[in-house]
């Protein structure tokens, strides 16, 4: 798990040749807190498939601008720039792996 900011997001982003989870959140977010422990978990179940990323909304409002986050946690599957899905609100971990494994089918 990496966590990306406004200042580093282009940078590091860059260098990543594979599809990339941005978890938008906010340490005063309770639904993100609870949300977290399932992301840490699929981090390891897709680690070397996917990249999982933090991005703290409030740390980092100019990435949160530029994906229109209106609500958090807002989870967003991006590759090589370009933005595969995404969805807001908590979910249960096979939704969401169930979602991973679509969004990243070739």
């Amino acid at each position: 798990m990496i966590n990306l900011t406004d200042q580093n997001f282009n940078e590091e982003v860059a260098k990543i040749n594979k599809p990339i989870l941005l978890d938008f959140w906010a340490q005063w977010c309770t639904p993100c807190l609870m949300f977290a422990p399932i992301l840490d978990e699929l981090s390891k179940e897709f680690e070397g498939k996917v990249v999982f990323a933090k991005i703290n909304v409030d740390e980092s409002p100019n990435m949160a601008n530029q994906f229109k986050v209106e609500s958090i946690p807002s989870v967003f599957l991006i590759n090589k720039e370009q933005i595969l899905g995404g969805f807001k609100g908590a979910r249960q971990k096979e939704e969401v792996k169930n979602w991973i494994e679509e969004k990243t089918k070739e």
